[in-house]
């Protein structure tokens, strides 16, 4: 069926048909799922062991290593890690990346936890928690805050909330709470009355739970209805409890615990996770979105309710979004919006002045037309729209219209010719469409390995290659039917022959003819430009993803390993008066210029001073995940994080180094890096080397002097290794014969131990009227100088005797003493492994460091082995040593650069799928192998252009500017099918002789190939000057690529046909070849 006549002769139809689409199209970009970047999944689950009074050295050897050991056995493993510190063990199931459907993965990992894992684990462990929701997204956390508020007044304010988002948000997926304090019900007693009145911390218990029991007595039938009896002691209230009676040996008289014990209402003492909000107490609500829903709709019914609370409650009570990933969304779709209007409007403009006003509609009919069957296909392919996929409508903008400037051109030239309208459309479609077929196809090839990279990376680009996939299929489409469409009815031309005299298609012939005279010269210059192209990628930088350009700044802080939650709650308050002090600014907007707001699309927001608006500190572990490239700590007492809104991101440098500089002046053990947020998949820190080995004191000197080394390199800062320092352990020896003799059991040491320390949890408080969801309230006996206990006092502790009813000093039954030992052990794939970390000073990248590090660290892993004689196995990776591995040591790079490895090599294994399926169709279209050679040898005639253009944007080559070449590659190979395929039909139909075919096919597609440049850099644009950092280095590439390239291939060709075709131009001259060869056809035939 021949679709560009059933077109014409149907024009009514298809015009409505097309009106139809474009509506169709905004209809779905209206109800498409929004989000500021495409979801990639987070393969890792966590699991989770506690055992309380273990060393980390027990909790790696008796927990972890049976962890690691049990899930290498999951044949879809990556690696396992285990990060093991007093009484926590946590393990990272990193599962292989080519693996898409996880859960089955999960089951099994579960299964195998429950069943080879949990029945071994030592006594007094808890059950493994295994969380394969580590991935989970809360991009809205709100902070509720109140002055003079109690935490227990703020938790009910904060379970108010967040009942109403579970049940009244349908957008809503988890909720949950951060920071809010676990309430406890303290009985502090004086160890002195309890023995004056012969009552011992067992009675207290046996009393309270004898008293506070839920318990079943039966059911009673009274005719039809069966009624329970309920004859439980539950405590109604707090003064309840202290009406207990306590049963006093050998006396009558009635004792009530209120007489005996302080009884109070109060938090864990000391906490062990805080939420702080602009330096005040808070409680933090992270909502994560339900699959897909739209996160602008959950941002306002959020925003709604949140304003409804604000009214409820009095003046004081603040609710405020710390993170609030709605906003974020909204601006960059708006921000891309509207740099996808100004691509088309400038595309536009250029096609009116290029092509003449009725041609410039035409050709421009097109874009409406294949963006809206873009959008259209884009759900049903699980592309939302996001800064990706807006982003590839921007680059295929473009490209598109080149389908649409070669056809409307050939008709006109057909025209001009003498043809009819229907002969010329007609003709020209037939003549064309397996050649825009083909290119569109290529160009398409071009872009596949990008979204079936099977790391992170490949999810998260990967829906901008869909959409310039769908678009460039969808503008053939349209060049097939629309297009000769609205040439027939709208085209005029005048019947006159195409001449080529003007100053540009002559000057542009006396070069291309020189070149065909020295095809040497030419070949040699094109060579020499490549090699150009290479020798100065040497001076632009290397950077896996470019700076974000969000507004948010992060602080990570970790106080010496050992260090106490209060420690680090005192360091972040330092913080909290050092922000209000010298960054904290008001966040009342000013009026935006006109101007500005059409830009940036209504997303630029001016403060009178530049500063932090807001901040949330997170002290005891990491936030919520609040964005997918952050990756949250486990819970640790010397641990803080704080998330910074800021009014600018160009001033998060320099007050991210004020920060760190004044608070290690501070506190100078501590480790602080502040820096921007990242973008997309990325390492938690710049820099990172990992030394593994079984030996670890021998392990640790070589730490040491890696660490040493790294710190020399003035780019890097904060300079750590993750082990960090010893902690400092109390170890009490008990004499199980002296024990004896005093008549002490191991039990009374340790009931006794606990009342005077932290206390002992002997019941349940179930508060009847409670609002929140967890009503019951631990009740916990202590001294009452149980809170005050220190290390001075331990000696003359008291231990009480069930046996003798006397109180014995601990002293007397145990040795006391003080050591040191590991507070944390990190393991991957069971071998002991430390990283050494670094970040990187602004204006710098990881990959300058780790060119003089690498090659170092390597050299020093074959001289530690070869102390003992074995071998090393080194793998390089962009001349970098990834990695080194002997028998005693391994080293492996971490950080930016691990990351760029994966990414990069991913890719690189799906590009010579690519390159076969585009030689492919090029064999498939000319029936050729040196055509397809040809075409191939083009590609890197950008080179030259991608280079300068990185140096002259002052952008670094990465992952970004990598997709720029690719994009590259496949404009090249478009205008070169054209172009090679116009010489064929100049000889095979016009009957011209070789070397004039030539020069002629290569005039002819002289502005087609020059227009399409044209329109692609003039789409570019926009994303280059406003698309923010994450798209300037693809930009950059692609538009200065694209000048460079379109230039050499307009002229190294045509050069390359006549060298591989043996066609002489000795004695070529243009001027004595007229029309007469064209008519001497004709008469031959």
């Amino acid at each position: 069926m021949d679709i560009t006549n059933f077109s014409i002769k149907n024009r009514a139809t298809i015009i409505i048909l097309y009106i139809l689409v474009i509506f169709a199209g905004l209809n779905t970009f209206r109800g498409m799922q929004k989000g500021e970047d495409p979801p990639f999944t987070i393969k890792t689950a966590t699991i989770t062991i506690k055992w309380p009074g273990a060393t980390a050295q027990q909790m790696s050897e008796l927990i972890g290593d049976k962890v690691e050991e049990v899930v290498q056995d999951i044949e879809e493993l990556d690696y396992v890690e285990t990060k093991n510190s007093p009484g926590l063990s946590t393990a990272y199931v990193n599962i292989k990346p080519e693996y898409r459907n996880l859960q089955p993965i999960w089951d099994t990992l579960r299964k195998k936890v429950k069943y080879e894992v949990e029945p071994y684990l030592p006594t007094g462990a808890s059950v493994p928690i295994v969380n394969d929701e580590f991935g989970d997204v809360f991009g809205s956390v709100i902070m509720v805050t109140g002055d003079g508020y109690s935490y227990h007044e703020l938790a009910v304010i904060a379970e108010e909330l967040r009942e109403y988002i579970l049940k009244k948000v349908p957008e809503a997926g988890k909720v949950h709470v951060y920071g809010d304090q676990q309430e406890k019900i303290y009985l502090n007693f004086d160890p002195a009355k309890l023995t004056q009145l012969g009552i011992t911390t067992a009675d207290i218990r046996n009393a309270i739970s004898g008293r506070n029991q839920v318990t079943s007595s039966g059911n009673i039938v009274m005719g039809n209805d069966k009624m329970t009896l309920d004859t439980s002691g539950d405590f109604k209230s707090i003064e309840e409890i202290g009406d207990t009676v306590i049963n006093t040996p050998g006396s009558t008289g009635i004792v009530y615990l209120k007489d005996i014990a302080d009884i109070k209402r109060g938090y864990v003492n000391p906490a062990t996770y805080i939420t702080r909000f602009n330096g005040k107490e808070s409680i933090g609500i992270a909502v994560s979105l339900k699959d897909g829903m739209d996160d602008t709709k959950l941002g306002e019914h959020l925003k709604a309710y949140v304003n409804s609370l604000e009214k409820k409650y009095p003046i004081g009570v603040d609710f405020d979004f710390v993170a609030y990933s709605p906003q974020r969304v909204e601006d960059k779709i708006n921000s891309f919006v509207s740099n996808l209007t100004q691509a088309v409007a400038t595309v536009l403009i250029v096609m009116l002045i290029s092509l003449g006003f009725r041609t410039g509609l035409i050709v421009a009919s097109l874009i409406p037309t294949s963006i809206a069957m873009a959008f259209i296909l884009m759900p049903h392919y699980g592309v939302n729209l996001d800064q990706m996929s807006l982003a590839g409508l921007i680059i295929a903008l473009g490209m598109l219209v080149d389908n649409a400037i070669v056809m409307s051109e050939s008709i006109m030239v057909a025209m001009e010719k003498g043809k009819s309208r229907l002969e010329a459309c007609l003709g020209s479609a037939n003549q064309l469409k397996i050649p825009l077929l083909m290119s569109s196809l290529t160009t398409v090839a071009a872009f596949t390995p990008i979204f079936l990279i099977e790391e992170s990376m490949g999810e998260y680009v990967g829906p901008m290659a869909k959409v310039v996939v769908f678009t460039l299929l969808s503008s053939w489409l349209v060049a097939m039917t629309l297009v000769p469409l609205l040439c027939y009815i709208f085209l005029k031309v005048d019947h006159k022959e195409h001449e080529y005299k003007s100053r540009t298609y002559t000057n542009y012939r006396k070069i291309l003819i020189f070149g065909l005279k020295h095809k040497i010269i030419t070949v040699i210059f094109a060579f020499g430009i490549f090699c150009t192209g290479i020798f100065l990628f040497r001076f632009t930088g290397n950077e896996f993803m470019p700076e974000s350009d969000q507004k948010i700044m992060l602080t990570t802080m970790r106080l010496p390993k050992g260090s106490s939650v209060e420690a680090t709650e005192k360091v972040a308050k330092d913080l909290d008066l050092y922000i209000k002090k010298n960054f904290k600014v008001p966040d009342e907007e000013l009026k935006v210029g006109f101007f500005k707001d059409i830009i940036s699309g209504f997303t630029i927001r001016e403060y009178e001073k530049d500063g932090v608006l807001s901040w949330g500190t997170f002290i005891g572990g990491g936030a919520p995940r609040f964005v997918l490239a952050y990756s949250p700590e486990a819970p640790s007492e010397e641990y803080a994080y704080v998330i910074y809104n800021s009014t600018d991101h160009k001033i998060i440098p320099e007050m991210s180094e004020k920060i760190d500089n004044y608070m290690k002046n501070l506190y100078p053990d501590l480790d602080i890096s502040t820096k921007k947020m990242k973008t997309g998949p990325s390492a938690d820190r710049d820099v990172e080397y990992r030394i593994s080995g079984n030996n670890l004191k021998d392990i640790f000197d070589k730490v040491d002097i890696v660490q040493s080394k790294l710190s020399s390199i003035p780019i890097a800062k904060n300079v750590i290794n993750s082990w960090k320092n010893e902690v400092k352990k109390l170890t009490i020896d008990i004499d199980q014969e002296r024990l004896r003799k005093v008549g002490l059991t191991s039990e009374d040491v340790s009931n006794s131990m606990a009342v005077n320390l932290e206390g002992m949890v002997i019941g349940t408080y179930r508060e009847p009227e409670s609002p929140l969801t967890d009503k019951s309230i631990p009740i916990v006996l202590r001294t009452n100088e149980a809170h005050n206990t220190v290390f001075s006092k331990l000696d003359t502790m008291k231990i009480y005797s069930s046996v003798t009813g006397k109180f014995i000093p601990l002293s007397q039954v145990a040795d006391i003493k003080m050591e040191f030992e590991r507070g944390y052990i990190h393991k991957r794939d069971r071998t002991n492994t430390v990283s050494v970390q670094a970040d990187v000073i602004s204006g710098h990248t990881s990959n300058e460091i780790d060119r003089i590090m690498s090659p170092w660290i390597a050299e020093q892993v074959i001289e530690w082995e070869a102390e003992n004689g074995e071998e090393v196995k080194v793998k390089n990776i962009a001349g970098i040593p990834a990695s080194a591995e002997g028998l005693n040591y391994k080293y492996e790079i971490g950080g930016s650069s691990e990351m760029s490895n994966k990414q990069s090599d991913a890719l690189g294994q799906k590009l010579p799928y690519a390159g076969l399926f585009i030689l492919l169709l090029l064999v498939a279209q000319f029936n050729s192998i040196r055509k397809p050679i040809i075409i191939l040898l083009t590609i890197p005639l950008g080179i030259l252009g991608v280079a300068v253009g990185l140096i002259v944007g002052n952008q670094n080559f990465g992952f970004f500017a990598i997709i720029g070449l690719v994009s590259l590659s496949g404009v090249v190979v478009n205008n070169a099918i054209v172009l090679l395929d116009q010489i064929d039909i100049e000889i095979n139909e016009n009957c011209l002789e070789p070397d004039h075919a030539v020069v002629m096919s290569a005039q002819s597609r002289f502005r087609p190939i020059i227009l399409t440049t044209l329109t692609t850099l003039c789409g570019l644009i926009p994303l280059w000057l406003f698309g923010g950092n994450m798209w300037k280095p693809m930009a950059v590439s692609l538009i200065f690529g694209l000048i460079f390239a379109t230039i050499l291939t307009l002229g190294v060709i045509p050069v390359l046909y006549t060298i591989f075709f043996r066609v002489a131009y000795k004695d070529y001259e243009y001027e004595k070849l007229s029309t007469d060869t064209e008519v001497s056809c004709t008469n031959s035939k």
